[in-house]
């Protein structure tokens, strides 16, 4: 979207104040809005008596902005919750990037947060989760699997294509594939383990798609109380964990446990 610095956007060294970024930022969000084809007048419409607030803005500076530049403001946005939409913005003069801005806008409807409605939420691809949410919540749904043997979280986790690949000469090693096998397998191990098995997870070291987890376990079984440590290796795509690998530090302990 282009914007053109106008005397009033400067201070009295004819550079862009600071304050004035955002105006140009909320000048482009709008302006983004109507080439999507939902104009703020109509978002208001859909359903009646919707805002769109800003919850939380962040700038960042890096070269001054002058008066009588030409600049380009680029936005995407991602929807981050049901009811936010997180859009980035790069502000720039030709080929030199002057600033960044990241606005959070909260869905608002009679003074409470509100669902985004659908027409915009379907026009706004929503955001990747963070790696370490990821495997926080597959961790917890693990939990609740071996605990209690609710299956329900770990299954909304998993790509239809996952596959779980367990080393070792013990009752649970092999290669799972699709859910329905990681989920017997891990149904497997409560079972073996009598639903005393547990896990806790150490440091976790992440990339966009790919993440590390060093975890600790510890299981009872027949009356012996065994403790190993395993690296999982995962692969994500589209928020659900896709390939999970396990390599245990002590291959022998990790035998004895499942034997």
């Amino acid at each position: 979207m282009p914007q053109r610095v106008r005397p009033r956007h400067c201070d009295a060294q004819a550079m862009v104040y600071a304050g004035r970024y955002h105006e140009f930022c909320e000048d482009a969000f709008l302006d983004w809005l109507e080439h999507s084809g939902l104009p703020y007048a109509g978002l208001r419409a859909l359903p009646p008596g919707v805002d769109l607030v800003i919850s939380e803005a962040r700038y960042s500076y890096r070269r001054p902005a002058r008066l009588d530049d030409e600049l380009l403001v680029a936005v995407t946005a991602e929807r981050t919750s049901e009811s936010a939409l997180t859009a980035r913005f790069e502000i720039r003069r030709g080929d030199d990037l002057l600033a960044t801005a990241l606005i959070t806008y909260v869905a608002v409807r009679g003074g409470r947060r509100s669902p985004l409605p659908p027409e915009l939420r379907d026009m706004v691809p929503a955001a990747a989760p963070d790696p370490g949410q990821l495997l926080e919540a597959l961790h917890h749904a693990q939990a609740a699997l071996y605990g209690d043997g609710d299956d329900a979280g770990v299954r909304r986790l998993l790509d239809p294509e996952i596959v779980w690949r367990i080393p070792g000469h013990n009752q649970i090693a092999g290669t799972y594939r699709g859910v329905e096998e990681v989920i017997a397998y891990m149904l497997r191990r409560r079972e073996l383990a009598n639903a005393t098995f547990r896990m806790r997870r150490l440091e976790v070291m992440a990339g966009p798609s790919h993440f590390a987890a060093l975890t600790d376990g510890t299981a009872e079984r027949q009356g012996v109380t065994y403790r190993w440590s395993t690296i999982g290796l995962y692969r994500a795509r589209d928020g659900r964990i896709l390939e999970c690998s396990l390599i245990p530090l002590d291959p022998e302990a990790f035998d004895a446990a499942w034997r």
